[in-house]
């Protein structure tokens, strides 16, 4: 622009020049949706403020033209042109726009959100790329080849529940006032599974616990089981349960176990070393080793003294650690009297025969009875015999020293007890008899035998 002053008799100013811009208000934006009845046509302009103007006869739009107040509705083919306008900038361009009238295109790229396979009862989720012209899609499903459910959306996704075990299909067409569109060339398959059976065994096939677990998820571990004689260590296929997609039997896995078994004998002193046992197996039992078991008594058998409370407590079939200590008993009740003959001695000089008896009485009473010692030639004819009473305490012992006068040579002793009854001999054996084979003293050899030797103090001497 530029500028210059003027007056009557004066010379003109010079002159003034100034650039400026006026900015232009920016082009309409046309776009077309669809609803259910017609085509909605929007205008919009990036100049804030700005008026929009439109025609659909196709001539061009002024500030005279129809204004812009919100979407309209077509229902058929037109050529929408449109102009913004704001004070202070200049018009915009003229934009021009057909609205087209037909039906939406099919629906692309349908597919699966979720898993192809799914537990019955468990949703199927579907999405698929917008249809130009498309109001709204009707999304199917189908089970071998029927329709089984439906539903219309305006989105691009959609959900079915799959109530049964079964192989599906899902596909989609789009709509509008106009009409449908085909169905999608490539629908999906989804397969819904029944639920599975998990069977939790024993180790003997005894069913534990069984789950029903449907497709996919996790089971729980039961309890760790117990087992007499076993340790549990582990679920065999146990690393299954977190993804069961089939009937799984899942067994219980055992050790067997090892149990201590010592021994002792009847004073206390262990016998042997500790033995390690496997469940229901066999201790070796050490009778052969003790040795500490009376005069008189015999080893009856090994008497548990520890054991677990529920157990068998029979070491030929361990059950538990255990500790057994020996039992001795009485060898024969009805021979209350052991008789050992400690030696017999003939004394060459004096031709008298000492025999010297250890008696050891059972532990149930005082025995009172009558020992007899007998000489015996080499061709076992009896040449002489005595007898003495005599007395022991209950469990107790004595020892008894008997001469026997005789001249002639005997070269075995023999030494038993009788019971009597009163004064009279009753015949009965009080026990088994000992026999000995007899040492012949010589002066040369042996000295002061009647100090050594003296006669029974009970009387046992006889002539």
């Amino acid at each position: 622009m530029e500028a210059q002053a003027t007056r009557s008799g004066y010379t003109n100013s010079n002159t003034a020049k100034l650039d400026f811009t006026i900015s232009r208000v920016a082009a309409p934006g046309i776009s077309q949706t669809t609803n259910s009845a017609s085509m909605v046509v929007n205008i919009s302009t990036g100049t804030s403020g700005a008026a929009i103007y439109y025609t659909t006869s196709g001539n061009n739009p002024s500030s005279s033209s129809t204004k812009f107040n919100g979407g309209f509705s077509l229902t058929e083919a037109k050529t929408v042109k449109a102009i913004a306008v704001k004070s202070g900038m200049a018009d915009s361009e003229i934009s021009s726009y057909n609205v087209k009238v037909e039906e939406p295109d099919t629906p692309t790229a349908l597919s699966l959100t979720s898993e192809t396979i799914i537990p019955a009862g468990d949703s199927a989720s579907v999405k698929w790329n917008a249809s130009s012209l498309a109001a709204e899609y009707t999304v199917t499903l189908y089970q071998e080849g029927t329709a089984v459910n439906e539903v219309k959306t305006a989105g691009t996704t959609a959900s079915f529940i799959l109530p049964d075990a079964g192989e599906y299909t899902i596909n989609v067409y789009a709509s509008n006032f106009v009409g449908n569109s085909t169905e999608a060339d490539a629908p999906v398959k989804v397969e819904a599974r029944a639920p599975s059976t998990v069977t939790f065994k024993d180790w003997d096939g005894t069913v534990l616990e069984t789950q029903t677990i449907r497709y996919g998820k996790a089971g729980t571990l039961p309890a760790d089981p117990s087992r007499r004689g076993y340790t549990f260590l582990y679920w065999q296929n146990a690393d299954k349960i977190t993804s069961v997609k089939e009937d799984l039997e899942i067994t219980a896995v055992y050790k067997i176990n090892t149990y201590t078994v010592r021994f002792y004998n009847g004073k206390g002193n262990q016998v042997g070393p500790a033995q390690k046992v496997t469940y229901l197996s066999a201790a070796t039992s050490p009778e052969a080793s003790l040795d500490d078991i009376p005069t008189g008594y015999i080893f009856a058998g090994w008497q548990v003294t520890e054991a677990s409370d529920d157990s068998a407590r029979d070491y030929t079939s361990v059950d538990c650690d255990m500790k057994l200590k020996a039992v001795y008993v009485w060898h024969d009740n009805e021979l209350p009297v052991v008789v050992e003959i400690v030696n017999a001695r003939q004394n060459i000089s004096t031709k008298n025969y000492n025999v010297v008896v250890k008696l050891t009485n059972y532990p149930e009473d005082m025995t009172t009875a009558l020992l007899r010692v007998s000489l015996y030639t080499d061709d076992g004819m009896m040449v002489k015999s005595v007898k003495s009473e005599f007395e022991v305490t209950q469990d107790g012992n004595t020892t008894k020293t008997v001469t026997l006068k005789y001249s002639g040579t005997a070269t075995k002793a023999s030494a038993v007890v009788l019971g009597i009854n009163g004064d009279d001999l009753t015949g009965s054996a009080y026990s088994a008899q000992a026999t000995a084979g007899i040492t012949v003293k010589s002066d040369e050899v042996w000295s002061d035998w009647s100090e050594e030797m003296p006669n029974d103090p009970d009387g046992g001497e006889i002539e």
